[in-house]
């Protein structure tokens, strides 16, 4: 399975707990490359193992890496009340 993640909170991340890439690979027991890829968007996804492993080694929970997915509904075009008027007369 894999984990999306978001690259913008992971840097965030990292940077606020004054660790450098080289540092986190090493807790992580990762590539400097896999680090770079997804601070970059190269890399937007990690397996299962590997994304446990780097929550771990910054300190947070697992869920604070993941991608927000969000879903929006599209509102009715009209939202105007127009259609009902052209009905009314």
């Amino acid at each position: 399975m894999l984990y999306p993640i978001d690259r913008v909170r992971f840097r965030t991340f990292r940077i606020s707990r004054k660790v450098t890439v080289k540092e986190l690979a090493e807790k992580a027991g990762v590539s400097r490359a896999t680090i770079v890829g997804l601070e970059s968007g190269a890399r937007n996804s990690l397996r299962e193992q590997t994304f446990f492993d780097l929550a771990s080694a910054l300190g947070v929970e697992p869920v604070e890496l993941e991608k927000a997915v969000v879903l929006r509904q599209e509102k009715s075009p009209d939202t105007t009340g127009e259609a009902d008027k052209a009905t009314s007369t």
